[in-house]
Parts: structure tokens; sequence; C-alpha cells
């Protein structure tokens, strides 16, 4: 059963793009972006991540907008068959230097290896290509075990709207943070709400 979403959607941000973790695959597992042919394999692993069918979707939602570079849309592989995807996406309304992630998912039968983490990675490591200062991402509430991930990789709460207060304080409740994590918590939790439209000013004041 598909849980609902609440509005407006939980944001991150990352000021900066320096000191992004090296890429750590298990055996059997590599790292590479979309060619054709990869639609159906992109459609499934999102539809099995975010428990919503993506069939057919990925020329609407990807493929077909102005933005989409096939090297933007990063694959984890295993055995050569993709099973993780992030993609490093870009939205003129955030400013010219803000990237955003994008479409992060891995199949139920590969997680535990941290796949999200390095196709997120690859994803990022492709906005620094790319140029980007810093990068956005949007998640829902529910989704704990995406935003424990974008935490580690230096992501924090962005607060878009007032009624994300108590929303964060929830989910940051929900994931077992050390004290150190609950102070920085409430700090975030203290800062002006932020128009995403106004991010490419506060580059680099969001660590």
């Amino acid at each position: 059963m598909a849980i609902a979403r609440m509005e407006p959607q939980l944001a991150m941000f990352r000021g900066h793009l320096a000191g992004l973790p090296a890429i750590q695959l298990d055996d059997g597992y590599g790292l590479r972006h979309f060619r054709p042919g990869d639609e159906q394999a992109w459609e499934a692993i999102l539809s099995a991540s975010f428990e919503k069918d993506f069939t057919g979707t990925f020329q609407q939602l990807i493929g077909s907008r102005a933005v989409f570079r096939e090297e933007r849309v990063k694959f984890v592989t295993f055995q050569g068959l993709p099973v993780a995807t992030a993609t490093a996406w870009h939205d003129a309304r955030y400013g010219p230097t803000v990237g955003y992630l994008h479409m992060v998912g891995a199949l139920p039968n590969h997680r535990g290896r941290r796949l999200g983490m390095w196709a997120s990675v690859a994803a990022l490591q492709q906005h620094v290509s790319e140029g980007f200062a810093s990068a956005l991402l949007e998640t829902d509430d529910y989704r704990l075990a995406a935003i424990k991930v974008y935490l580690k990789l230096g992501f924090t709460p962005l607060l878009v709207h007032e009624n994300q207060r108590q929303r964060w304080r929830t989910v940051l409740g929900s994931l077992g943070l050390s004290a150190e994590q609950h102070g920085a918590a409430e700090r975030w939790l203290a800062e002006p709400i932020r128009a995403l439209t106004e991010l490419h000013r506060h580059q680099s004041q969001v660590a």
C-alpha cells in the first residue's frame, strides 16, 4: 500500500561539493552511466524503490527533458546489469550553480551494500565535473533509510515550509542520532524558512 506523501516534500541541501567520499563497491559491482536500452532497467529500479509503478515513464520524466544527458543518469551494476541508480539533474529554477540529486533507488535484493549511496556519490561527482557548486534534493518523510544516507553524504535539512520543523523533528528522532547530531539538528531546525529558488544565494552557508 502506497504511503501518502506530505506536502511540501522535505528538502536537503549540501552547500558545497568538496570532500565527497571515494566510491567503494563490493566485488561484482560496477559503475556506468545510462545508455540506450537502459530505460526498462531504470523503471524497474525506481518501481521497486518507491513502491510505485514507473513502467514506461523514463522518456516522460527524464529522456525527453532538455537537461537530459546520458552521463547524468548513473547506474551501479551487478555482473553488468543495473541494480541502483541516481541522476545528476539540473533545474534552472534553483539557479545556475545548484545541482539536483534526483531519482535515487536500488533493487531490494541488493540493499545493504550502500548502492544508493554510491550511485548518489557518482551523481554528485557528475555535478562537480559540470561545475556545479552545491546540490539540492527532495525526499519524503517516510524514506528514513534514504535520509540517513543523505545525512552521511553531508546534506542537511533545509526548511522550505513552517510545517516542516515538527516533521523534521519526527524524522530525525527516528534515526537514532548521536548527541552531536542532535545538537546539529536543533541548529538546523532553528534556521529560517528559505525558498528553493533562492538557494544560489546560500551556497557554502549550509555545510
